[in-house]
């Protein structure tokens, strides 16, 4: 972590895409254990995924509770689209909704699932769902696209996922699931483990996987 420190030592920040500017601060939250994740972290990894699986669309965290708002190549992706990732943070706590384009569902992943905060968040999702429509109408890029359809249709679901043990792993766990996701499309409860010494080696692993992809490759780590 020293290397990584003298990186960012001098204020340099990294960037990916249009959206996610990574600084030490931030990232520091991943890679320390009893952080919790920030939005620009989730970003950063949400944007990885969308690069190497060209079938996934994030919404963008920082965008909650404001609704999202698309680029023009952002809009076009998302018609392109099967699955669509929903990360929410809401009293500091990370759960993932997954739009599927082939089940018509939300499926809503939470390390700590409560009734009442569940049917909120999924409440969250469908109007985020909703508002990314309207705009792709409005971009006249889809008026009978799946996405429109799907909104008179949809169905809400929780799947099954790891728990967490501590207050700040949350936002670790929704990066797995979301990877796990994203790797097995047909996947549903996602289950691995959530010890201390797991979380810790998720830190350290996304970190790198941030930083080997965000990095030039002379300055990497």
């Amino acid at each position: 972590m020293e290397l990584i420190q003298q990186y960012f030592e001098h204020g340099q920040i990294v960037r990916l895409g249009k959206r996610v500017v990574l600084g030490y601060e931030s990232l520091k939250t991943l890679f320390e254990a009893d952080e919790l994740v920030d939005d620009n972290v989730m970003n950063a990894f949400m944007t990885i995924l969308e690069w190497i699986h060209g079938h996934i669309f994030t919404v963008n965290a920082a965008s909650f509770p404001n609704l999202p708002f698309l680029f023009v190549d952002e809009a076009k992706n998302l018609e392109k689209a099967t699955l669509i990732f929903i990360p929410i943070c809401e009293d500091n706590h990370w759960t993932l909704a997954v739009a599927e384009k082939n089940s018509q569902s939300i499926t809503h992943y939470d390390s700590l699932p409560n009734s009442a905060r569940t049917r909120r968040r999924m409440k969250v999702a469908r109007i985020m769902i909703r508002s990314l429509v309207r705009q792709l109408i409005d971009y006249g890029i889809c008026r009978t696209s799946w996405i429109s359809a799907y909104c008179a249709t949809i169905k809400y679901k929780r799947f099954e996922c790891s728990s967490q043990f501590d207050t700040t792993s949350c936002g670790v766990i929704v990066m797995n699931i979301a990877k796990m996701i994203s790797e097995h499309a047909h996947l549903r409860d996602c289950h691995f483990s959530t010890s201390p010494s797991s979380i810790k080696f998720l830190r350290l692993k996304f970190t790198d996987d941030i930083l080997r992809i965000a990095l030039p490759k002379e300055d990497s780590v």
